[in-house]
C-alpha cells in the first residue's frame, strides 16, 4: 500500500462490541494490551466519545429520521 498513514499493523487488532442500555461501545485493541495500543468509541445520547493512544475527541451529532423512517 502506497502512502500508509502509520507504521502500525492493525491486522492483529481485535474489535469488542459492548451494549449497555442506550450506550454502544466499540473497543479496538491489540491482543495482550488493555489500555495501550487501543482506541475506544463510545456512542450515547447523540454524542460520540473517542479515546485511546491516538488522542482524545468528543463529537456531538444528532439523528433526525425522515418521515419515511
Amino acid at each position: 500500500m502506497i502512502g500508509k498513514r502509520s507504521g502500525i499493523d492493525f491486522s492483529t487488532y481485535r474489535l469488542e462490541v459492548i451494549q449497555e442500555g442506550d450506550t454502544l461501545i466499540h473497543k479496538v485493541r491489540c491482543p495482550g494490551y488493555d489500555k495501550m495500543h487501543a482506541v475506544t468509541f463510545i456512542n450515547t445520547q447523540g454524542k460520540m466519545f473517542v479515546t485511546g493512544d491516538y488522542g482524545e475527541w468528543i463529537f456531538n451529532r444528532e439523528f433526525h429520521p425522515s418521515e419515511e423512517g
